[in-house]
């Protein structure tokens, strides 16, 4: 299954909500004073494990599934909740936009075998709220997990601004797990974040 979609000229106007600033998820002098207790409770509520994978890579085990994210990507535990976690690379916790990958779980009233209603039903939102504007890009496209379950992906770019957003679908039975990278910056270390979970997700049981 490869399949690509062009829609142009499209409006960038929702996916701004998953960029990972302070002024999303409290003010950065709230936390800065998180102690370190706190941080593990929050780590604790949001994995159920993390184990260290060959190559450096980590496997993050939550209650719906379990994926991998690159060496140096660790969670933003200020920005994260047990709903939602958003990895950043490390260091970068203090930028004010920096490019970030988004993990949640959510439902629909798709099974598994309606994938492709489910596809149309994305693109068919997001034409709906990207309509009426130049200069973006929306390109989706169809593939599979590492373990065989349909993902897809749509990618916006803005050409104004010079962000891109990519959201990953990882389908399952009524429910599906979206991995929602943000770039910034246009550089390469995101993409592969977001990549590598997409590709390495696998359902819990």
């Amino acid at each position: 299954m490869k399949r690509t979609t062009r829609l142009l000229p499209i409006l960038l106007c929702l996916l701004a909500l998953t960029s990972c600033t302070p002024s999303a998820a409290g003010s950065s002098s709230g936390t800065s004073s998180q102690s370190s207790s706190t941080a593990s409770s929050i780590t604790d509520a949001l994995f159920r494990s993390v184990t260290e994978e060959p190559g450096g890579t980590a496997r993050y085990e939550a209650d719906f599934g379990a994926y991998s994210l690159p060496a140096g990507w660790v969670p933003a535990q200020e920005h994260s909740t047990p709903d939602q976690v958003f990895f950043v690379a490390q260091g970068a916790q203090d930028q004010p936009r920096p490019d970030n990958v988004a993990i949640r779980m959510g439902r629909n009233p798709y099974a598994k075998e309606e994938h492709e209603q489910f596809r149309d039903a994305i693109l068919q939102q997001l034409g709906a709220q990207l309509q009426g504007s130049a200069g973006v890009t929306l390109l989706g496209d169809g593939t599979y997990t590492d373990n065989g379950d349909v993902l897809y992906k749509f990618t916006v770019q803005e050409e104004d601004t010079g962000i891109t957003t990519t959201q990953y679908y990882v389908v399952g039975d009524h429910c599906y797990c979206l991995i929602h990278e943000t770039n910034f910056t246009g550089g390469s270390g995101a993409d592969e974040a977001a990549a590598t979970a997409a590709r390495t997700f696998v359902w819990g049981e």
